[in-house]
């Protein structure tokens, strides 16, 4: 998908296979800095719902975006299901930080995807999709947002999140 892209990822480690996440259900991206807690309640709130740990691309480390996690990281976005921005207050007014990078291939991506792609979640108590301002997103005009408070699905979004396990495991899917 990388080079599908035309991305280029510096190559002065090679990655061992384990290192690149392959088909997972689902992506959380999310800004570390503001919104991690809320990442790992949406992570627990998925496994609920019986998605197991394996087909959640959920990064818990710390990883530096020059090295080759960069490209373990579009490899996730690349091979995905569903790409899952966590929207935030905190993350919406950085100026500049990695998961925007993230936002950008996924919307690279879902330019040639002919099915649900990105599934944003509000991880604010407020719900007002229209009020977020991160260019990355602007192109989300059109999609549904769920609404996610503190990284808890309200129950809308937590069928909405069940249809897309039913979904992705459908036979041919």
């Amino acid at each position: 998908w990388l080079a599908e892209q035309k991305i280029v990822v510096p190559a002065d480690r090679p990655l061992a296979r384990e290192d690149v996440p392959r088909g997972a259900m689902f992506f959380i991206s999310y800004s570390r800095s503001t919104d991690l807690p809320h990442a790992e309640r949406l992570f627990q709130a998925l496994q609920n719902i019986g998605v197991d740990e394996h087909e959640i691309w959920f990064d818990r480390s710390t990883l530096e975006p020059a090295d080759h996690f960069l490209r373990r990281i579009l490899d996730g976005i690349g091979g995905c299901r569903y790409f899952v921005p966590l929207v935030s207050d905190g993350a919406d007014c950085r100026e500049e930080a990695f998961v925007f990078r993230e936002w950008r291939a996924a919307n690279e991506r879902r330019k040639g995807v002919n099915r649900r792609f990105i599934v944003p979640l509000i991880v604010d108590e407020r719900y007002e999709p229209t009020r977020y301002r991160a260019e990355p997103l602007t192109e989300w005009s059109e999609i549904d947002f769920g609404h996610a408070p503190q990284g808890q699905p309200d129950e809308r979004t937590l069928a909405g999140l069940r249809e897309l396990v039913r979904e992705a495991r459908r036979p041919g899917a």
